[in-house]
């Protein structure tokens, strides 16, 4: 893994990607393709199986039907990682469309720990192991922010922050739109990408799942909003600059 995470960085996208995560977690969630000239790097918990299936919706060179397709195969076959462009193809890796989705933090990091924590997933026993009790034993929100400002950030990429996917060479030729505007920012991106294809809306895999009766923003105090805030600093600058004209 560490020589996979080395070779990795040697890459124009990855050179400067923070040392305090692996690189394969980026390069796995992209989705390149070379004879379209884009890599789309899904950002966790920012819709990517709902923009993944409408890019396949509206890719009229997909080598599958869309129904030989699932949520997760979609993630590892529809398009190539961007690392199998390879080295030699470097010039190329400077001249992609990259584009990316991205989504209020604060939304975002509720939904992940709705997910992963109250869920019971994984990731709730290294947020247990972090403070030696059972994985059985409730985690409040108040307990998961102070892992996370203890380190806990950059151990999951799906709390860690949205900045960080977006480094190098993709930051020069870079499209964001955003969860909150997500059918007219997709409705653009398709656009740029397959030219005057038909546009046939936004399609999803995963049914919306209203679990926000669970835990939302709102359960939030004024004193963890601003906690938040601050650990997100720049995907709040981030979320500013995702917009088009």
């Amino acid at each position: 893994m560490l020589v996979k995470d080395r070779w990795l960085r040697r890459l124009p996208p990855y050179g400067d990607l923070d040392p305090k995560f692996p690189a394969t977690w980026v390069d796995g969630r992209t989705c390149a393709s070379k004879y379209w000239g884009f890599c789309y790097v899904r950002i966790p918990k920012c819709a990517n199986s709902t923009v993944l299936r409408t890019l396949i919706e509206h890719d009229e060179r997909m080598l599958k039907p869309l129904g030989e397709y699932d949520s997760l195969k979609a993630k590892s076959e529809a398009y190539s990682r961007l690392s199998s462009l390879s080295l030699r193809r470097a010039v190329l890796l400077r001249r992609i469309n990259y584009f990316s989705v991205v989504r209020d933090p604060m939304s975002r990091l509720v939904s992940a720990y709705r997910e992963k924590i109250l869920e019971g997933k994984a990731q709730k026993y290294r947020v247990a192991s972090f403070y030696g009790i059972q994985a059985d034993e409730n985690i409040c929100f108040e307990r998961f922010l102070a892992y996370l400002e203890a380190g806990g950030l950059y151990e999951d990429p799906h709390w860690l922050p949205q900045s960080e996917f977006l480094t190098g060479v993709m930051k020069e030729n870079l499209m964001l739109g955003k969860v909150e505007s997500l059918e007219d920012d997709l409705r653009y991106i398709v656009h740029v990408l397959f030219g005057e294809s038909p546009w046939r809306g936004v399609k999803s895999w995963i049914p919306h799942k209203g679990n926000e009766k669970k835990f939302s923003v709102g359960d939030l105090s004024v004193n963890q909003k601003s906690r938040v805030r601050a650990m997100y600093e720049r995907d709040y600058e981030l979320l500013e600059s995702a917009y088009f004209v």
